[in-house]
């Protein structure tokens, strides 16, 4: 019996969206792949949030970023250098943490000019999907590991998309 794959909806402002059907015409590095770019942007766009100063970024791991597109740095690079995307503050490393201090990664947040209002699409690159399933799973048995009920009922709930869009956008 086959596995059924989940699906995976892209989020990205749609100034950033032109862009990638620009570099479809003329990729910035050897090895370039929409989807990919796509998928990353995504991540972006899906995992900002407010600081108490009220500045909005993502901040990413690069070693959950290559579980799912190994070159993750080269499109964050590209991404950075085309004006999409900004960095923000520094890297802290496990080697310079102190005992009990966190290891921090760079923040990323949309530079002003590609601001705009999200669109959204299907991932169908079948790959990306199950490395993307994949990279859930690890990250769901080690961030939950002691709250196993509460992780069993994580994964069964659902979203009614157009509901949840809906709400969002009355709001």
């Amino acid at each position: 019996m086959p596995h059924k794959v989940k699906r995976y909806r892209l989020q990205i402002p749609a100034r950033v969206a032109d862009r990638l059907r620009e570099w479809d015409q003329r990729p910035p590095f050897k090895g370039y792949n929409a989807d990919k770019a796509a998928v990353l942007l995504s991540i972006v766009s899906t995992h900002l949030r407010k600081d108490d100063s009220g500045s909005i970024y993502a901040q990413l791991k690069m070693e959950f970023l290559r579980n799912i597109v190994y070159n993750a740095g080269q499109y964050i690079q590209a991404f950075i250098k085309a004006g999409i995307i900004v960095r923000i503050g520094g890297y802290v490393s496990k080697k310079q943490c102190k005992p009990g201090q966190t290891v921090h990664s760079y923040r990323y947040q949309y530079a002003p000019a590609v601001q705009s209002p999200y669109i959204t699409s299907e991932l169908k690159n079948l790959s990306l999907l199950q490395k993307i399933n994949t990279a859930r799973t690890k990250k769901g048995r080690s961030d939950s590991r002691y709250y196993p009920l509460q992780k069993q009922q994580l994964k069964t709930m659902t979203v009614n998309y157009n509901d949840a869009m809906a709400l969002i956008k009355s709001q």
